[in-house]
């Protein structure tokens, strides 16, 4: 049986939406690092080459924080964060974790005491969920990205793209927070990451709309583009750098199936690998495919299984389906 969150962690993850309110309560994106580690009492933040993306040490009555870069970099990195009118806005958010690290210390008593103990792999696990999870919050503010979101169209790439430049965010980080982001539209829809791995198109994140996770429940992070989404749209976006279509999917609803009209636009953000920013409406409300159009029930079984289990059936299922 799976098991879900254990109440020590969840209280930890409601502890760290608390503090990171607190701490970006007055702020506006891209939010500044440099006066967010001064209230995390961090002394110093050191660029300089490492092994690992960034480390913390405790020093006396406060912490330095330790992030990558190439030597060449360390000067202007340095210059960037301390910067009076930049204050960190504009670098690299690897700093962010190893703020959000700073969450688990009791800092009443000297030294500073973790109050954690990180020796069990479960722990340390559950240490690193918790931090990607306070990271994603210091750089996307629930207050200020739920104001953004509820005054556009989320459900477009151009939103997607703006979003992401003024939080200073990646697409793919984005779309992992809005995950975690109640009614980020009222819209029926979804918006999905995608990149080139070898031959296949991988979902990398995703984000359903609250009315659609169950038309789309089989769909996930890894999930073959193609499969999920068909051919004909694959095709598409393969010859084309932006666009838009519409067309009826049929998709797997519990033992039966169910056709929806929706818009898909896609565009793309990177090549050699490609990647795309995907942003799906459905148009009008799902319904039951007619008897011409229902597909086979050997089609539906690939199908359920090549999007539960990436790389398994990616091959042309409609041609099957015949």
């Amino acid at each position: 049986m799976k098991r879900g969150r254990s109440k020590k962690w969840l209280d930890w993850r409601g502890n760290i939406a608390w503090q990171c309110d607190a701490l970006t309560r007055e702020m506006t994106p891209p939010i500044p690092l440099r006066e967010i580690s001064l209230r995390c009492r961090v002394k110093e933040v050191v660029f300089q080459p490492l092994l690992v993306e960034a480390g913390l040490a405790i020093d006396d009555d406060g912490f330095v924080v330790f992030v990558s870069c190439d030597e060449e970099d360390k000067q202007e990195w340095a210059s960037a964060f301390n910067n009076a009118t930049q204050k960190g806005r504009f670098l690299p958010g690897r700093v962010r974790f190893s703020l959000a690290h700073t969450f688990f210390y009791d800092t009443k008593q000297q030294p500073f005491r973790n109050r954690l103990n990180e020796t069990h792999y479960k722990e340390v696990n559950s240490l690193e969920a918790a931090c990607n999870y306070g990271a994603s919050q210091l750089l996307l503010p629930t207050r200020q990205l739920k104001s953004d979101t509820n005054k556009r169209d989320v459900l477009t790439t151009s939103c997607v793209v703006d979003l992401a430049r003024k939080y200073r965010v990646s697409i793919e980080c984005l779309l992992h927070r809005m995950t975690n982001l109640e009614d980020w539209t009222p819209k029926r829809g979804l918006l999905a990451y995608v990149h080139e791995v070898g031959d296949v198109y991988r979902i990398r994140a995703i984000a359903k709309s609250a009315s659609v996770r169950g038309l789309f429940g089989n769909l996930s992070v890894d999930s073959d583009f193609k499969v999920a989404f068909g051919k004909a749209q694959y095709e598409e976006m393969k010859q084309h750098s932006s666009g838009s279509l519409e067309y009826e999917l049929i998709y797997p609803r519990g033992v039966e199936t169910g056709v929806a009209k929706c818009r898909l636009e896609y565009r793309r953000v990177a090549t050699a690998p490609e990647s795309f920013i995907l942003a799906l409406g459905v148009v009008d409300q799902p319904r039951t495919p007619t008897r011409r159009e229902h597909p086979t029930k050997d089609f539906l079984i690939k199908l359920r299984q090549a999007i539960k289990e990436p790389g398994v059936g990616a091959t042309d299922l409609e041609t099957q389906n015949k």
